[in-house]
């Protein structure tokens, strides 16, 4: 028995997602949006999910504009994966000094500083240690 195609969906588009919409998609939402069409069909106008849409949609009618507040504070300067890679790195080489974890980083594309690991490794649980001085022998225990 041959294989059908039993989609709907005959075009070679990709639906974009996980990438926020230019100000110059938001302005064409709202444009088709204000011209009678509904949110499906902007959807594939400008090949983005329904369910993006709908928001842009939603937020345009409680605020009267698409675009949404501002952040605030200072962006995180290492992302949730960062930090699940520094922890990877930590487990894995635990005995390794902090320059070589900030190397690691530093070699995926992330430059940070001793002190934002030790920070981040602190907030995420991580102890800190300092290995125990040995004292010297004296002439009688080397005997």
């Amino acid at each position: 028995m041959p294989l059908v195609n039993t989609t709907n969906n005959t075009s070679d588009k990709v639906i974009k997602r996980n990438k926020r919409l230019t100000d110059l998609e938001l302005d064409q939402v709202i444009a088709h949006y204000e011209n009678g069409l509904k949110a499906v069909a902007i959807g594939k106008l400008v090949n983005r999910p329904r369910t993006t849409i709908a928001s842009v949609i939603s937020l345009y009618k409680k605020t009267g504009s698409p675009k949404g507040k501002p952040s605030t504070g200072r962006p995180k300067k290492l992302s949730k994966t960062s930090v699940r890679a520094l922890k990877r790195s930590v487990r894995a080489n635990p005995h390794e000094p902090y320059e070589f974890h900030r190397e690691a980083l530093a070699h995926a594309g992330v430059h940070v500083s001793k002190e934002t690991i030790l920070k981040t490794l602190k907030d995420e649980g991580f102890g800190f240690f300092s290995a125990i001085k040995k004292s010297a022998l004296t002439d009688e225990q080397r005997k």
